[in-house]
């Protein structure tokens, strides 16, 4: 056992002094082999970038502006009804898709029973006329002829007509104790409600909602369907707000459609005044007539001319720096121009007040400064 143990002493210091050399020698190596830097790129090295230019040529542009457009009917109105009572037969059903002229009855109701008693009431009335003339007659011989007048054309299949004025205060007052102003009001109130029972289409068009039989009981405040006019339409669409404060009413559009060949031509009728905060857009509407390839809630292409834009130049947005400047090539060397952006055209840009032929980057230039070296390519 000691034998063991003592082998096992030696054995330790053995492994101990093993380990002591191999540090020393690994740390002689690291001496005499420091790390080596990493080389220092010399300013000399710097590749120069060789970009794309374009000169500049000065023009007059008419620029454009491509937008979609929803067409809405101008007049679309909802019909509802004034009076109760049952629909009658009529030369137009009203049923979707039932096309009526200006004028045509689209509702009908029976008004025999309201007729019956406006004409009783018509028939008191003049009755009461009748026995007031003797003492018109006798009291107020001024007025007696336009009285009789009155009452010799009285008819109760007619609208009730004026009455005379009087001529007096004391004609006036005696007229007011016999309540005559009252009944002939109340006439005229009856015949007034006798026309809601026909309701006449307010203009050419199409009924575009509504499944109404004759023997209906309609009643009041009732809503019978939607009319639309026919071949008057209002085209809606949207413009940047950067463009919109170069067009007007009245500048000209051009309206196309996959779903049909022609090109039509329009101007715009008016301009909102709100902004959307979602799209940064300002609305525009115009109205144009056609029957033959527009319709109600379809989408269309349309086309703005703006107005011209003199000594112009046309560049790509992306190429204009974050300021809105243009970068120069001069002398191998960027300058910063400015400019004035007047609107865009698809994708590029309209500038002004930038000096005719000199060379601009025509191309993206991440990084790009003032007094930075390029090289033009092919040049």
């Amino acid at each position: 056992m000691n034998k063991i143990n003592s082998f096992s002493r030696k054995l330790s210091v053995i492994i101990g002094f093993v380990i002591i050399v191999a540090g020393i020698a690994l740390g002689v190596f690291l001496i005499k082999n420091p790390k080596q830097k990493a080389p220092v790129t010399s300013n000399n090295d710097f590749e120069i970038p060789v970009v794309k230019t374009k000169t500049v040529e000065l023009a007059a542009i008419t620029p454009s502006h491509e937008t979609t457009g929803k067409v809405n009917a101008r007049n679309q109105v909802e019909v509802y009804a004034d009076a109760t009572g049952t629909l009658l037969a009529s030369d137009n059903p009203f049923k979707k898709g039932v096309i009526v002229q200006k004028g045509d009855t689209l509702i009908q109701l029976d008004k025999r029973e309201k007729e019956l008693l406006i004409k009783s009431s018509k028939e008191d009335f003049y009755s009461l006329l009748v026995s007031l003339l003797p003492t018109i007659k006798s009291d107020y011989p001024e007025s007696f002829q336009q009285w009789k007048d009155y009452v010799d054309n009285f008819s109760n299949t007619k609208s009730i007509a004026t009455l005379p004025k009087p001529k007096s205060e004391q004609e006036k007052y005696f007229l007011a104790a016999k309540k005559v102003r009252n009944l002939y009001l109340s006439i005229k109130s009856s015949e007034a409600n006798l026309e809601k029972y026909t309701i006449l289409a307010p203009f050419n068009g199409v009924i575009t909602k509504g499944e109404l039989n004759p023997g209906t009981l309609i009643r009041a405040g009732q809503m019978l369907g939607e009319l639309m006019e026919l071949g008057k339409f209002e085209i809606q669409a949207d413009i940047p707000l950067a463009e919109a404060s170069i067009i007007h009413a009245g500048a000209p559009i051009t309206i196309t459609s996959d779903a049909f060949q022609q090109q039509l031509k329009a101007n715009i009728t008016r301009i909102g005044k709100i902004v959307d905060q979602n799209t940064q857009t300002i609305q525009f509407y115009t109205n144009i007539n056609n029957r033959s390839v527009l319709k109600n809630g379809m989408f269309v292409n349309i086309t703005v001319q703006l107005p011209q834009i003199e000594n112009a130049f046309l560049i790509n947005r992306k190429y204009l720096t974050e300021d809105g400047q243009l970068l120069q090539v001069r002398d191998s060397t960027l300058h910063l121009i400015s400019c004035t952006v007047k609107g865009y055209d698809g994708n590029q840009v309209i500038v002004t007040q930038v000096p005719y032929g000199i060379e601009v980057v025509n191309q993206l230039l991440p990084g790009a400064s003032e007094g930075m070296q390029v090289k033009i390519l092919n040049k």
